[in-house]
């Protein structure tokens, strides 16, 4: 049985080849990428959430969940450097292997920060009694926090 000319992978036939050539790079990019999931907890081993989970580069990027799950997809095979971030506690960064193709795993503990590196914060309100009047008078009371 003679093949058609449209269907053979001919030099006579470019159009054939580029579409070959396109469905093999998309299936090698698939192939060499990985995912890598873990849980951010604090030192005591509490999960954190909320805790933002990213690849230095700019690649990926997640936040954790209440349980302090996260897991970033498709991250480009090789090794990428993590950085885990959240308010009140020391960010880590580590290096972490992406094997190709395969899902890798990487937990996070982070330490709680010194009250002098959170960022300053105050209250202003009115204290009142149990009816909503205000106790004293008129008076606003500010209290500065840190």
């Amino acid at each position: 049985m003679m093949r058609s000319p449209e269907n053979t992978l001919s030099t006579r036939n470019p159009k054939r080849w580029v579409t070959h050539i396109a469905w093999f790079c998309i299936l090698c990019t698939r192939c060499k990428a990985g995912d890598v999931c873990g849980v951010v907890t604090d030192l005591f081993g509490q999960p954190l959430a909320g805790a933002n989970v990213q690849a230095v580069d700019g690649s990926q990027r997640a936040v954790t969940d209440k349980e302090g799950r996260y897991c970033l997809r498709n991250l480009p095979w090789g090794s990428v450097l993590l950085s885990v971030a959240l308010r009140g506690f020391h960010e880590r960064r580590a290096p972490m292997p992406v094997p190709e193709g395969v899902n890798a795993h990487a937990d996070f503990a982070l330490a709680a920060g010194r009250v002098a590196d959170l960022p300053q914060m105050s209250i202003r309100g009115v204290i009142a009694d149990g009816n909503g009047r205000p106790l004293g008078g008129r008076k606003d009371y500010r209290q500065q926090l840190f």
